[in-house]
């Protein structure tokens, strides 16, 4: 199982990568330099904010694969519901905040340059919302691995990352080239994702004698020193990633 989980975790994340890559020249040349820059911007804005995170799709994870060895598996499902509604929480978070900075960002922090500032700020609106809609995959992601499920994570992996790329390259070819386009597109796809990762992921604890399972605080504490470290670690990272 280990040696199968290692190949596809492997597999899966060159894939990412490599439809994270493959399809640049195209973008580039449909939308052109300028409006590209907007897609680096989303992944700055997303590389930034994983902070938020707080440590907890590797809380869940680590949670997850400690309490399925003992079979605590009403325990595990209370943990999955309590982390999980956490995250949907911070998701918003992520939203509001990202749309109360946006004007600032369309003005201030971009140089929009033939793009006109409303266009400007609703590309970032929908950057705001594509970031928060994405969040929560993070968790359930964080879920399937502690649940020895790494196969089935990485082909919705694999599925999802060739949608968002081949479909968007498509998008542009045959419908309008513009970055507006792209940013719908990656709405649309990571919606879909993160409704099909939530219920195949809760479909996994239905063959488990357990009730419905329900938030319980007590959880949050702990996991407290653990999501600390990895909150610790997140900050430092970021501050390299911007120096």
């Amino acid at each position: 199982m280990i040696a199968r989980n290692l190949v596809a975790n492997y597999f899966g994340q060159g894939w990412v990568a490599l439809m994270g890559l493959a399809f640049v020249p195209w973008y580039v040349e449909l939308v052109g330099v300028e409006s590209y820059a907007l897609i680096g911007v989303m992944a700055s804005i997303q590389a930034v904010s994983i902070v938020f995170d707080l440590g907890l799709s590797q809380s869940l994870n680590r949670e997850l694969a400690r309490l399925s060895v003992i079979n605590q598996y009403q325990k595990m499902a209370n943990t999955a519901r309590t982390l999980e509604v956490i995250y949907w929480v911070m998701a918003i978070v992520v939203l509001l905040a990202l749309v109360s900075i946006s004007e600032y960002l369309a003005t201030q922090w971009l140089n929009p340059g033939s793009i006109t500032g409303d266009t400007m700020q609703n590309i970032l609106y929908m950057i705001a919302i594509i970031i928060a809609i994405r969040w929560p995959i993070s968790i359930y992601a964080g879920g399937f691995n502690g649940l020895q499920r790494q196969v089935e994570l990485n082909v919705w992996q694999v599925v999802f990352s060739s949608l968002q790329s081949i479909g968007a390259l498509l998008v542009l070819i045959y419908i309008e080239a513009t970055v507006i386009n792209y940013f719908i597109w990656q709405i649309i796809v990571v919606t879909i994702q993160v409704i099909v990762m939530k219920i195949r992921f809760w479909f996994l604890f239905d063959n488990l004698e357990i009730r419905k399972p329900v938030f319980e605080g007590r959880i949050i504490k702990n996991i407290l020193n653990f999501t600390a470290g990895i909150t610790g670690i997140s900050i430092v990272s970021i501050i390299l990633f911007l120096l």
